[in-house]
């Protein structure tokens, strides 16, 4: 099944979803930001990233672009030249 990794600041009010998930066969990485969403990306493979969409929508669109340049290995770690705190 999929392997899934869910970033979310809330995470543990999520139990339930990641119960019914790994029920159903999928393996959940969960996280409680999205620091740790990069880091894990950086050392496992996933099929699905979900991202809380609560994030301030420069913040959520930063950890997409940083994952997906991780995703196409476009050959440098960008997230080590751009932090978080860029975006206010």
């Amino acid at each position: 099944m999929a392997r899934i990794l869910w970033a979310d600041d809330e995470i543990d009010s999520l139990k339930a979803h990641l119960i019914f998930l790994e029920n159903k066969g999928h393996n959940i990485t969960p996280v409680n930001s999205g620091n740790e969403a990069i880091e894990e990306f950086k050392i496992n493979s996933f099929d699905l990233v979900f991202l809380d969409e609560n994030m301030p929508v420069a913040i959520f669109l930063f950890y997409c672009i940083i994952i997906l340049c991780l995703d196409f290995e476009i050959g440098e770690d960008v997230s080590q030249e751009v932090k978080v705190e860029d975006f206010g």
